[in-house]
């Protein structure tokens, strides 16, 4: 089965990211369709096949015909129970029970720190988290430390990255975009995810959409790239019939491996 999956902006949605990954970083057959933020073709998409008003949406494919799934919570379950063998869970059943529990977390909780908008063309320099979100930065911060405490790491739930990882994947995005603050375990762990292949590539189309939403972007300095965790680029095609998506293997990281 091949899935049509409808995303927003590389850089900047979140959800979208969420559910890219759940598919790609497992190997599920899938074709994306970007649908631009803020324009009549988004809003007639959400007419036709989410009534709550939000991407990404994952469909059966037939031209986008078939079982809408709304949201990355429910894209994960519906996926595992169609491909169990593709290992969005971990097979071991404490792990699995854990990697649920972090995966409703991320989707759920942490909601002053994800209230900052995701900006993968961003690094900013000088940004002072607000107290409910440092609270939400020690949290997360303590929450990975148990996981990977209690797995061994380097991902939430074992050597796998497994559902748990790419529904954390945009708020580890948030520490490099607004430098906050982290620990060498968070250190190890956002370097992990950023070294994850589907994360390249989800990072190489997000390097080749040009298009900036100013509403998204905050008024700071650009940062150094000093330590930023971004590997070199992997291959990557941003949607069919994208030209530019070509071209994504000749971009360069800032920073060598």
């Amino acid at each position: 089965m091949t899935y049509r999956l409808l995303i927003n902006e590389y850089a900047y949605s979140d959800g979208s990211m969420r559910v890219w990954l759940e598919v790609d970083a497992f190997g599920i057959e899938f074709n994306p369709r970007y649908i631009p933020m803020f324009s009549d073709e988004h809003s007639d998409t959400l007419l036709k096949y989410e009534p709550a008003g939000a991407l990404p949406i994952l469909c059966t494919e037939a031209e986008g015909e078939g079982d809408s799934i709304w949201m990355g919570c429910a894209a994960a379950e519906i996926l595992a129970e169609r491909h169990p063998d593709a290992g969005l869970w971990p097979e071991d059943r404490d792990m699995r029970e854990t990697a649920r529990g972090l995966s409703a977390r991320a989707h759920t909780d942490f909601t002053s720190l994800q209230a900052l908008p995701m900006n993968l063309h961003a690094r900013y320099q000088g940004f002072a988290p607000g107290d409910a979100e440092q609270d939400d930065v020690d949290a997360v911060s303590k929450l990975w430390a148990w996981a990977l405490g209690k797995s061994g790491g380097p991902f939430l739930c074992g050597e796998e990255f497994c559902e748990a990882d790419a529904a954390f994947a945009p708020i580890v995005s948030r520490f490099v975009t607004y430098g906050l603050a982290m620990n060498d375990i968070v250190k190890a762990y956002v370097a992990a995810i950023y070294a994850h292949p589907s994360v390249r590539r989800w990072h190489a189309c997000a390097d080749a959409q040009l298009r900036r939403i100013d509403d998204l972007d905050k008024d700071l300095p650009s940062g150094s790239n000093h330590d930023w965790p971004r590997q070199p680029v992997l291959p990557a095609k941003p949607y069919d019939g994208d030209e530019i998506g070509r071209h994504t293997s000749e971009l360069q990281s800032p920073v060598p491996i």
